[in-house]
């Protein structure tokens, strides 16, 4: 009988403990032909709007202009999409940036998949001039399964995209870093 305090004890601490996790770190990857300049407008287009905030706040903190997603989604119509399918899905979004004056149309992709369980976030800076590919980036983070609820999955999908972005612009280095000081979704002034 003595031991059902202890026991108690120790299932309160568990329980206390099993919430809390270690700093999470997203392996990632970037390359470029070139990368957009201040003063650039640019259109950020994806289905996860957490991701789509996320970049675009980023791009704004380096002082480009960035045009609302909801411009783009209200200038092509839904229909025009679903009747367009995905051969030429990418047509009409650079044919929709171009008409509402990007210079650049940014292309998010942002999954969920398991086994092990593990975020991924894909980034594409596009010409919209002549829809040439100018930079690439992306990101993958392991999770614990079931360790996040789904509103830290959207944000983690966040800051995966930040990481991938830092990558791309050199603020730390492709592949896996335990750097933790740095929030890389917030670099208004940061220089490495």
């Amino acid at each position: 009988m003595e031991q059902r305090p202890l026991l108690w004890l120790w299932l309160a601490f568990f329980a206390m403990t099993i919430g809390c996790r270690a700093e999470i770190h997203p392996v990632t990857t970037g390359s470029f032909k070139a990368l957009p300049s201040t003063g650039e407008r640019v259109l950020v287009e994806g289905s996860e709007l957490a991701v789509v905030n996320a970049v675009a706040a980023w791009f704004e903190d380096r002082g480009l202009i960035v045009i609302e997603q909801k411009k783009l989604r209200q200038y092509l119509g839904n229909d025009a999409l679903r009747q367009c399918g995905e051969d030429c899905f990418r047509t009409a979004m650079i044919d929709g940036a171009r008409a509402l004056g990007a210079d650049e149309l940014i292309l998010t992709q942002s999954s969920r998949l398991q086994a092990p369980d593990r975020l991924t976030v894909s980034l594409q800076g596009l010409v919209v001039r002549t829809g040439e590919d100018l930079w690439n980036a992306s990101g993958q983070l392991v999770i614990p399964h079931t360790a996040l609820n789904e509103q830290q999955i959207t944000q983690e999908l966040a800051t995966v995209a930040c990481h991938a972005l830092a990558t791309v612009w050199g603020y730390r280095p492709a592949g896996f870093t335990t750097e933790s000081s740095v929030d890389f979704c917030h670099l208004p002034n940061y220089h490495p």
